[in-house]
């Protein structure tokens, strides 16, 4: 009986301990106006490492830079560039008005569809069309879900440019990845800036890829091999429920190395949970309780971005960016309750401001 009442006692524990660990779903991942602040540290010092798996794990990253800074917005995909490439695509992420990717979301997952800009560097704009689309998460996602996908694209682009000494018509390029994705652990990751209870997700892509050129020799077309190569890509994304838009650290090793970190983009959002800061001056949201019409106001011309959170930390409106000195959001779709406005520049988080709403 004792040893019966002690194995109770440590599946109680266990399950207590599953049960504190969060849910990723689709809430937690960009929408159509939502703002994702990035920063890059290009040179992380020795002492970062990606740390350990397993249970109530501890992902300490105080120690990182900001060599970086890009704001990239969630758009509808038909405002994107050359976005009538991707007719199934229902959201677009604008990297930095350079790049567009395009992604088809869902319930049960996220599947990026290909990428449009200037990819060969050019100054002439191409859409790269997976022909097979990779996966990028799969919902709900827990600690130890896992999945295996493949992703392959065998794409040709109009070049038309010297390239070493021959006249480049067009090129190609077919890449065929595998994908092998694990949810590791579970448990809190720090910042720079804060601190967040997060699900780690493993990737390792094994990559095989090759590009030609077809090049120009007089009166005749020669198709000739660059490059054939295989390699293997390891990464760990750490995602929280409480800042949506996408992983709140992602740790990008150098192609086959299993330690060699070779960049880290970390997400500078401050953990508020339920408090009430009001660290920037110059902008208040009024009036409060509110009921149909929030106004924003602002003493300046400074970009900033703003988001209309629930209490679980879930985006329930994206306001986008404030251009005008007083800018007026309707609520009067949303619920009655406590709600947070969260108001962003292009460094992250700089003011939340907790409102009632009350129709």
């Amino acid at each position: 009986m004792k040893k019966i009442g002690v194995l109770a006692i440590a599946l109680i524990g266990w399950i207590s301990i599953l049960n504190a660990q969060i849910v990723i779903t689709s809430a937690n991942y960009g929408n159509i106006g939502a703002y994702l602040v990035q920063k890059t540290d290009t040179l992380p010092v020795s002492s970062i490492t990606p740390g350990s798996s397993g249970i109530n794990a501890t992902w300490n990253f105080s120690a990182l830079h900001s060599h970086i800074t890009t704001v990239d917005s969630f758009i509808n995909p038909t405002a994107g560039l050359l976005g009538s490439s991707y007719p199934t695509s229902n959201l677009c992420m604008n990297q930095g008005g350079v790049n567009y990717v395009y992604f088809d979301t869902s319930s049960t997952g996220v599947k990026m569809l290909g990428n449009a800009g200037d990819l060969l560097a050019n100054a002439t704009n191409h859409a790269l069309v997976l022909s097979d689309p990779e996966t990028i998460i799969t919902f709900p996602s827990t600690f130890t879900t896992t999945f295996t996908d493949s992703t392959l694209y065998d794409s040709y682009f109009n070049y038309g440019a010297m390239y070493s000494g021959y006249f480049v018509d067009s090129v190609r390029e077919k890449k065929f990845v595998i994908i092998h994705s694990n949810m590791d652990g579970f448990g809190t990751v720090t910042t720079p800036n804060a601190s967040f209870p997060c699900l780690r997700q493993n990737i390792l892509k094994n990559i095989v890829d090759s590009m030609w050129a077809k090049v120009v020799i007089g009166a005749n077309h020669y198709w000739i091999n660059l490059s054939n190569k295989t390699s293997s890509v390891q990464s760990y994304s750490y995602i929280t429920n409480n800042v949506g838009g996408g992983p709140i650290v992602d740790i990008q090793l150098y192609p086959d190395s299993a330690t060699a970190i070779q960049t880290i983009r970390w997400n500078p959002a401050v953990n508020t949970g339920i408090s009430n800061l009001t660290n920037a001056t110059g902008i208040e949201v009024y009036p409060n309780p509110v009921s149909t019409t929030l106004s924003i106001s602002k003493v300046n011309n400074d970009k900033v971005f703003a988001g209309i959170y629930d209490i679980t930390g879930r985006e329930v409106l994206a306001i986008g960016s404030i251009t005008e000195q007083n800018t007026k959001v309707p609520v009067g779709k949303l619920e009655n309750g406590t709600y947070f406005v969260k108001i962003f520049n292009n460094s992250g988080l700089v003011k939340t401001e907790k409102i009632v709403i009350v129709h």
